[in-house]
C-alpha cells in the first residue's frame, strides 16, 4: 500500500544535509533525499532532473539558467505544483570583511588558514604596504575596521538577499531581521554562507507550512546534529558587534574546516597566518571574488606605512 505521506527531494548546497535531517525528524514525510547540487557534474543534471518525478515535493535553492535542466524555472515547467524555492542562505552583515579571493591567473578560490575564507581587511592592509606586525595588531584591536563601512555592508547584504527573494517561495531575510532586532543574530552564522541550526530550522518549518498547512510544528535540529559545524567558524569581531549593537560571542576562536584539521585559532593567530599567506604569495596577486560589494566599502588608508613594527 502506498504511503499517505508525501516524499521530498532537496536540491541544495552545503545546507542540504541538515535540511534533510530536519524534515526526516518531523516524521511528516515518507522519505527525504537530498543532493549537493554544486558538486553534481553538468553531464548528470538531466538524469537527476528526470529522477525528480519520483518525489511529491521538491525543495530547491533558486537556480538560474546556468544549471540547465535543474534551473528552477525549468523544474517548475516540468513539475508544476511540486517546486518550492528558497534563496541561497548568504548574509555577510555579521562578518563584513569575510571574502572569497582569487589569485591572478587562477579560476578557483584562493586557499588560506580557513580554507576558502579570507579577511579583506587584512589583505587591504598588506596591499597598502604596512609592516606585518602592524597589520596583525590593527586587525586584532579592531583599528583596521575603520577602513570598512560595516553598516553599509550589512544593508547591502540584506538588500541583495531581499532582491533574490522576490522570485522565491520562501524568504529568509525576515528571519535575519527578527534575530537582529532581538539581539540574537550573532549566533546565527558560522560564516557568510554557513548558517547555524536556527536558520535551517526556520527554512524547514516554512517548507512544512507551505506544503502541509499551518498545523504541523516540527522538532528543531540541535547543534550537535548540524553538519555545518564541521566547516569553518569565523567569530563576530567585538568591533563589529559594537557597531551592530550585538553582544560578542562567547567563543571568540576561529576554526578551520574539519578537512583542514579542525584547528582553533585566536584572532591574533588567525591574523598572523593570514598575513603570512598573503606575503608568501604576494599580496597584489589577490583580488576579492565575492561578495563584490565589499570592495567598494573598504576605504583607503589616510596615512602611509609607519617605520615601526610592533
Amino acid at each position: 500500500m502506498a504511503s499517505a505521506l508525501p516524499s521530498v527531494t532537496i536540491l541544495g548546497n552545503c545546507t542540504h544535509v541538515s535540511l534533510a535531517l530536519a524534515l526526516r525528524k518531523s516524521g511528516l514525510f515518507s522519505w527525504v533525499q537530498s543532493l549537493a547540487l554544486y558538486t553534481l557534474p553538468a553531464e548528470h543534471r538531466a538524469a537527476k532532473a528526470a529522477e525528480l518525478a519520483d518525489a511529491d515535493c521538491i525543495l530547491t535553492l533558486d537556480l538560474n539558467g546556468h544549471f540547465g535542466p535543474l534551473a528552477t524555472k525549468t523544474l517548475r515547467s516540468l513539475y508544476p505544483g511540486k517546486v518550492t524555492s528558497v534563496p541561497t542562505p548568504f548574509f555577510s552583515g555579521l562578518l563584513p570583511d569575510m571574502t572569497y579571493l582569487r589569485q591572478t591567473g587562477q579560476t578557483g578560490r584562493a586557499q588560506g588558514v580557513l580554507g576558502d575564507y579570507h579577511s579583506a581587511l587584512i589583505l587591504a592592509d598588506c596591499q597598502s604596504g604596512l609592516p606585518q606586525g602592524q597589520v596583525v595588531n590593527r586587525y586584532v584591536s579592531g583599528q583596521a575596521s575603520d577602513r570598512l563601512d560595516m553598516l553599509a555592508i550589512c544593508a547591502d547584504s540584506l538588500a541583495e538577499l531581499q532582491t533574490r527573494e522576490q522570485g522565491t517561495d520562501l524568504a529568509i531575510s525576515s528571519y535575519i531581521r527578527s534575530q537582529m532586532s532581538q539581539g540574537l543574530l550573532a549566533g546565527q552564522f558560522l560564516s557568510f554562507n554557513h548558517p547555524t541550526e536556527g536558520l535551517i530550522n526556520h527554512i524547514a518549518q516554512a517548507f512544512v507550512t507551505r506544503v502541509l498547512g499551518n498545523g504541523p510544528q516540527i522538532p528543531p535540529i540541535l547543534p550537535a546534529e548540524h553538519n555545518l559545524y564541521g566547516g569553518a567558524h569565523w567569530p563576530l569581531h567585538p568591533v563589529v558587534a559594537a557597531a551592530l549593537g550585538l553582544q560578542p560571542q562567547a567563543d571568540p576562536r576561529f576554526k578551520s574546516p574539519n578537512p583542514l584539521g579542525a584547528r582553533h585559532f585566536s584572532i591574533r593567530e588567525f591574523a598572523q597566518h593570514s598575513v603570512q599567506t598573503f606575503m608568501d604569495a604576494g599580496p597584489q596577486s589577490f583580488d576579492i571574488a565575492t561578495p563584490d560589494y565589499v570592495k567598494k566599502h573598504i576605504k583607503p588608508l589616510d596615512y602611509g606605512p609607519t617605520t615601526t613594527t610592533p
